[in-house]
């Protein structure tokens, strides 16, 4: 006996053939629907991004520019430095100091004193290499 001899079989046929064709209608028009929303969902973030991007170029833009004015006044550090004397140059290092605390923050910047310069009064902190080596410092906090 075949399948569409019977009237049993062929209403079992288009009852499984209108199974399979609505479940396929129904899943090609979710993936439809989650495509688009997805591209909406992309398009967003890429646009969010994008803003993010231009406000890391603004703020490097002002970094740089704060650096290059800070190098631009390093003739006064080198005119110091000239004078041969350790407060005079310590003054100006202090002042470079606060300087680079306001841009990179107060656990990134050391003294910018250098023994050979100030003389052997001077007192001078370790390298945040050594300090980072030493287990203390901005990366031994974490």
């Amino acid at each position: 006996m075949t399948l569409l001899s019977s009237l049993r079989g062929r209403i079992f046929l288009a009852s499984a053939l209108l199974a399979v064709l609505s479940i396929g209608v129904a899943i090609y028009l979710v993936n439809v629907r989650v495509t688009n929303e997805a591209e909406g969902a992309l398009q967003r973030e890429i646009l969010s991004t994008g803003a993010l991007v231009d406000q890391l170029r603004a703020t490097r833009t002002q970094t740089f520019t704060v650096m290059a004015r800070l190098i631009a006044d390093l003739p006064k550090l080198k005119a110091a430095v000239e004078t041969d004397d350790p407060p005079t140059v310590q003054d100006i290092a202090v002042g470079y100091q606060e300087q680079l605390k306001s841009l990179s923050g107060p656990a990134q910047v050391e003294p910018l004193a250098h023994p050979e310069r100030l003389g052997p009064g001077a007192r001078h902190r370790r390298p945040i290499s050594a300090r980072r080596e030493a287990g203390r410092g901005p990366a031994g906090r974490w």
